[in-house]
């Protein structure tokens, strides 16, 4: 157990010695949470924050630093509107989408959610905003000419999560 130990904290010092920051000015810390996010070599983040707000809040600002255009588009995919960001070959997929209501549901269980949940999906669409709020859009965006993001709710993580259910 004490070799493990001691191997946990060289990969830790490691990880420390050779981090590539998340903000390219450097800077990690913002009024909304004290957290820190670092990337490895192989630019995988790994966060550290004192509360689970704060690591949930960090997490939706990493996904969004690096997959906001796939998240808006299954955001869109989920609620059956991929074609205002894809154009008509998108049509059949969003009408079936529409139909079968997915983003309805997603909107009726929200209340019924525990408190907890609904923190901690708050926490995570505050990330991903906040992200948008300090960044440019991806180049996705303007090779299909869009200049605004529509900002994340705690209702477009649910809506994904059932069109996960949906397709399995």
């Amino acid at each position: 157990a004490m070799r493990g130990h001691a191997r946990e904290q060289r990969r830790h010092r490691r990880l420390q010695e050779h981090h590539r920051d998340t903000e390219s000015d450097g800077r990690q810390r913002h009024s909304r949470n004290s957290g820190r996010v670092v990337r490895d070599n192989d630019g995988i983040p790994h966060i550290a924050a004192s509360t689970e707000r704060e690591v949930i809040y960090l997490q939706g600002f990493t996904h969004a630093q690096d997959r906001l255009f796939q998240m808006d588009v299954t955001r869109r995919q989920a609620e059956g509107t991929l074609g205002e960001l894809l154009g008509a070959g998108a049509l059949p997929s969003d009408v079936q989408l529409r139909t079968v209501g997915l983003r309805r549901a997603a909107e009726r269980s929200l209340p019924i959610l525990s408190q907890n949940v609904r923190d901690a999906l708050s926490a995570y669409a505050d990330g991903v905003n906040d992200y948008v709020a300090r960044h440019s859009l991806p180049p996705e965006y303007a090779a299909l000419e869009i200049t605004t993001f529509r900002p994340w709710a705690p209702v477009d993580s649910l809506s994904i999560v059932r069109l996960i259910s949906f397709g399995l």
